[in-house]
């Protein structure tokens, strides 16, 4: 009881410093590792489902009877940017089923310059994170999990942080049913030679996932509800204004259209159709990412993304496409692999 005590005053210590700032170098943390994910709106999914990649988001899924499954993940960004992930599930005898993940951001080499303009030395940009998740089951239908991270950020000079997640998981089998409550990246910066602590909190989030699958039709929707403890996402585009032109000044949204649009940047939708059990077709729909993402002369599927799953049972495949730009698109491959099949 004393130990669990300190864990619970540990982890509001740092909860409170993790809220107490602002904006984070440190948001690679919440990238999407999975392409099914990033099909779905790039969310955090709750689906008590065989998916090792998931556990990096969602550690209170981790369970017994999924252990020793690889998963592999390959993502590109703008500028030939790329992003790789491994997952991996081992079972410990009178422990239960661990998670590791390692997730490493490359962005490319990079020439340096002194505040004169004279070259020094060029330096590469990269970032990586490894993770390590527990799940168990608390009670009937009640799932928790933890995951515990170390972050390292390395440009010219380097960054390091700690930080730990949260699942509460519910899962109904009968009426198929999935209900997550998530705390992610709660912890803090350690160490850093940029001499600047501006930014070096870690982007913490509230948020909230759910999944529903109807027994006589072949669909299961989604729904994503993120940063709860933060109200202000909503920013004003002046570029999407327009003028009075007797006073020449711009005219603001009316009051309940403003309340609309910030509601609506809480949430990302799903669906999957799932024809078969060997097949899905996912389409997603994050409102953010439009709203923040969109050319007002040309908006087209912005804030869309598209993906489809093959499943065997010697592997599962994902590849998905995020237009998260006119310019460009996320290209994201999922491969899983459940390894006792082969022993």
């Amino acid at each position: 009881m004393k130990n669990l005590k300190i864990y619970i005053s540990t982890y509001v210590c740092l909860l409170f410093i993790t809220l107490c700032n602002g904006q984070s170098a440190y948001s690679f943390l919440d990238f999407g590792n999975n392409a099914r994910s990033n099909a779905l709106g790039s969310m955090l999914y709750s689906v008590y489902e065989s998916d090792v990649l998931s556990y990096y988001h969602n550690p209170g899924f981790i369970n017994d009877s999924d252990a020793y499954s690889i998963g592999f993940n390959y993502q590109t960004y703008a500028a030939h940017i790329s992003q790789y992930t491994l997952n991996f599930n081992p079972y410990i005898r009178n422990f239960g089923t661990l998670a590791f993940t390692i997730k490493y951001l490359d962005y490319g080499n990079f020439k340096g310059y002194d505040w004169t303009g004279d070259p020094t030395n060029d330096f590469s940009v990269y970032s990586t994170v490894f993770a390590v998740g527990y799940g168990k089951q608390l009670f009937d239908k009640f799932n928790i999990g933890i995951n515990l991270k170390g972050a390292y950020m390395r440009a010219e000079k380097y960054g390091f942080a700690l930080a730990s997640d949260v699942a509460l998981n519910y899962y109904d089998t009968i009426n198929k049913l999935s209900l997550s409550l998530f705390l992610r990246n709660i912890g803090h910066e350690v160490s850093q030679s940029f001499g600047d602590e501006k930014n070096s909190s870690l982007p913490f989030n509230l948020a909230f996932a759910m999944s529903k699958r109807f027994k006589n039709a072949p669909f299961r929707f989604h729904l994503y509800f993120h940063d709860i403890h933060n109200w202000k996402l909503r920013f004003t585009d002046t570029t999407s204004l327009q003028i009075d032109p007797f006073t020449n000044e711009y005219i603001e949204p009316k009051k309940f259209a403003k309340i609309t649009d910030e509601f609506m940047r809480h949430f990302a939708f799903g669906i999957e159709i799932i024809p078969t059990k060997f097949l899905s077709l996912m389409i997603g729909y994050n409102y953010q990412n439009r709203q923040e993402m969109t050319i007002e002369s040309r908006k087209g599927l912005i804030g869309f993304s598209f993906g489809v799953g093959l499943y065997t049972r010697r592997f599962s495949f994902i590849y998905s496409y995020n237009i998260s730009h006119l310019a460009y698109g996320p290209n994201n491959f999922s491969l899983i692999i459940p390894l006792k099949i082969y022993f």
